[in-house]
């Protein structure tokens, strides 16, 4: 049996956020009680889960809610049926896709799928797009990148050539600091969104505002979005379409390429 498409999105976004945003006692408790039971045929009641966690049972009402799911039934069944079957359906694809190969075959196959990663995103490099990037930064009063805490990673160096050139710039990795950071932007303010997968772009909130303010905006992706993309002042596609985590070896290129260039100016 496959999993909707839908369904994996929803399980990945809850995953992301925990990763990003569990930023209390309570939160941690739920979390780490919940992750102990993803995948298992058994999975608790609201009243066990909220004892085993420390935790009322309004709180885990709260958490699930803020997660998207509307109740906890839903949410239960996401955990554990659909979450065994989803690491059911990951190793289907892979066998349909590869076969039983050895461990040895498998290091030279993940080799091969970021080296091909790179050579695409080399092979498509829009050099005049790039400097274009670079004009925008230069004309910017300040500038934010947005993404996950691995986006955000690859463009360190780029962020520490901007300040000490005398461009305030940000590279915030928290999703609460982002939602206080947002009242400060204005229509000289140039906001990047950084992104390896369609999934994991959560940051609709900011996109409006910014296009409500007038301020820049580049979107910088692995997967082409045609919504996200008509909102934007540049895009730009890199890597392979739909390899998720590859992706990270074209970013780390493009950081330290858009530094370098930038310092060359």
């Amino acid at each position: 049996m496959n999993v909707k498409q839908d369904t994996v999105h929803k399980f990945l976004g809850f995953v992301e956020k925990c990763n990003t945003e569990t930023l209390n006692n309570n939160d941690y408790n739920i979390v780490n009680t919940v992750f102990n039971y993803i995948g298992n045929e058994h999975f608790p009641f609201i009243d066990e889960l909220a004892d085993e966690a420390h935790v009322s049972k309004a709180s885990i009402t709260r958490f699930i809610k803020r997660h998207g799911f509307s109740n906890y039934q839903e949410f239960k069944v996401m955990m554990s049926t659909q979450a065994s079957l989803l690491f059911y359906n990951l190793r289907v694809l892979f066998y349909e896709k590869h076969g039983h190969i050895s461990n040895e075959q498998i290091v030279d196959l993940v080799y091969q799928q970021a080296i091909d990663n790179i050579k695409e995103t080399k092979k498509n490099l829009d050099i005049s797009k790039i400097n274009q990037i670079i004009d925008i930064f230069e004309k910017s009063k300040d500038i934010t990148f947005i993404g996950d805490e691995h986006d955000l990673d690859e463009f360190y160096m780029l962020q520490l050539a901007l300040l000490t050139s005398g461009k305030p710039t940000y590279l915030f990795k928290v999703n609460e600091t982002k939602k206080i950071h947002i009242n400060y932007l204005s229509d000289q303010s140039t906001v990047v969104f950084i992104n390896v997968a369609d999934q994991f772009f959560s940051y609709y909130d900011l996109l409006d505002k910014m296009k409500k303010i007038g301020g820049k905006i580049i979107y910088i992706s692995q997967d082409y979005n045609e919504e996200i993309i008509k909102n934007c002042d540049l895009s730009y596609i890199y890597g392979v379409p739909k390899s998720i985590n590859f992706g990270y070896v074209s970013l780390t290129y493009l950081g330290e390429l858009l530094e370098k260039l930038y310092i060359n100016r």
